[in-house]
């Protein structure tokens, strides 16, 4: 997909991601982070960048001997539908323990 004509031109266009800092959950050996994410696309004719998408991201990190390597990376537009929401929600066990 990197490599392919379709990225390559927006890449040559003018774009970038922005990436939060995700919430990072530590266990053991792996970790879990969740964040967003905003892609932005340069538009020549107005001479500015404009947020071309916004999403959820879930990544997964393993620990490995050469250090902290990334295992999964799920990423889902937010486009007003439940399941990207509920990529970013934090789980219900936690938050009925934060509660108490």
């Amino acid at each position: 997909m990197v490599h392919g004509a379709g990225h390559q031109s927006v890449i040559h266009n003018g774009c970038g991601h922005v990436l939060t800092v995700p919430h990072i959950v530590v266990d053991g050996d792996r970790a879990t982070g969740r964040g967003h994410a905003l892609h932005l696309r340069w538009d020549a004719d107005a001479g500015r960048f404009w947020v071309f998408q916004v999403s959820a991201n879930t990544w997964r990190w393993v620990r490995t001997p050469q250090g902290w390597r990334i295992a999964e990376r799920i990423n889902a537009n937010l486009d007003a539908t439940e399941g990207p929401r509920a990529m970013l929600a934090q789980p219900a066990d936690r938050v009925h323990q934060e509660a108490e």
